[in-house]
């Protein structure tokens, strides 16, 4: 945990989010700077900062997903720290990373946690290990009917590395969250690709 000051905070964000930044930020007494993509400059959040950063763009992916230009924002601006808010960087640990590699602080899970917790395999595990109460963790070969004692409806994921391949060994976390909808798909053995 990095316990430098920090004076000046960039919001890696837009809307409601990063006014709500802003607005704890200043409480600290900590200056608030924003960034906006073209689309968003005449934005309430970009009024609700002391200073905001035009990213260029009009998308989300031209503007504020594009890493370097945020760092840049930052660092031009002489802001001390990173503040991720949710979405856009906020799940990448390579923004994380750049944003550490720059001499800034991230306001966020470090960059290992953020991988980790984006594998939900993984991250069950390490909650198993830190004794965390959770369900079970069952391997399942493709194609095999699910284990004896298995609730359902069931968590199915493949390993990050393999990715949903036939000869990949599929991983299941039964799940004791039941929805409305989980009746009708509770009998069939169903895998869900992707993260």
């Amino acid at each position: 945990m990095d316990a430098r000051p920090i004076d000046r905070l960039l919001i890696a964000n837009r809307g409601e989010i990063a006014i709500r930044i802003a607005r704890t930020a200043r409480r600290l007494g900590i200056s608030p700077v924003g960034v906006h993509s073209d689309a968003d400059r005449g934005a309430a959040h970009v009024r609700a900062m002391d200073l905001s950063i035009a990213l260029g763009g009009s998308t989300p992916a031209a503007s504020y997903l594009r890493v370097e230009a945020v760092v840049d924002a930052a660092v031009q601006s002489g802001c001390d720290a990173v503040h991720p808010g949710y979405g856009f960087v906020a799940e990448n640990a390579e923004a994380a990373r750049a944003v550490e590699a720059a001499g800034l602080i991230w306001v966020g899970p470090t960059p290992e946690q953020i991988e980790l917790l984006g594998d939900k395999i993984a991250a069950k595990r390490a909650a198993v290990e830190a004794d965390v109460p959770t369900t079970s963790i069952h391997t399942v070969d493709p194609g095999a009917p699910p284990p004896e004692g298995v609730t359902m409806p069931a968590l199915v994921k493949p390993p990050p590395a393999r990715r949903c391949r036939p000869s990949a060994t599929r991983q299941c976390s039964s799940s004791p969250t039941s929805r409305p909808d989980a009746t009708s798909r509770s009998r069939s053995w169903r895998t869900r690709t992707g993260r």
